[in-house]
């Protein structure tokens, strides 16, 4: 006799997934970006929570830090890379046939950024170098949905009748709107 497997895996699944610091590493973006813009000292050894913290207690501190994300997430998003892992996650995924999609809350552009650089744009082309998607060969990802704020995005994975959302913020998957029909 067979031991029991549980129904979700033997369906097509639909899997969402956040994109910033979910699927997409920006460790060594904020570093060079903060050193870049001179906001951390030449010597910095710190990670992203930390060079948040220090910008933050400066003057002015929460503009400069959000002038920066704005860079990172555009004009220094080559500096990113995927997450260890994540390419195979979504290898494995597509070998199950099951989908992987990109739910993401990113605004259009940056806050305080003059080039005012395309962010979700950056992103696709990040993934299409990172051969993820819109490739030649074969998609790891589904679609991909952005949404300029939390609420749009949660109404987004209730819309998508997602099995499993992936999300490296607590408030996302805590929070009371986020869809009860839908694994975390």
């Amino acid at each position: 006799m067979l031991p029991q497997v549980s129904t979700i895996f033997l369906k097509k699944m639909r899997i969402g997934i956040d994109l910033d610091n979910t699927l997409i590493d920006y460790t060594e973006a904020f570093v060079f970006g903060a050193k870049e813009m001179g906001l951390i000292p030449e010597k910095w050894n710190g990670r992203k929570a930390k060079i948040r913290e220090f910008i933050r207690n400066r003057p002015e501190g929460e503009q400069s830090w959000e002038a920066l994300q704005g860079k990172v997430y555009g004009r220094w998003i080559g500096k990113a890379q995927l997450y260890p892992g994540s390419f195979r996650f979504l290898w494995r995924c597509s070998l199950k046939g099951w989908v992987p999609i990109v739910v993401s809350h990113k605004t259009k552009f940056g806050h305080y950024d003059p080039e005012q650089i395309p962010l979700r744009e950056a992103a696709m082309n990040f993934l299409k170098l990172e051969e993820i998607w819109e490739t030649n060969e074969s998609d790891l990802l589904g679609e991909i949905y952005f949404e300029s704020s939390r609420a749009e995005k949660l109404q987004t994975i209730e819309n998508l009748g997602l099995d499993v959302f992936i999300d490296d913020l607590p408030q996302v998957l805590e929070d009371p709107n986020f869809p009860n029909s839908v694994r975390s």
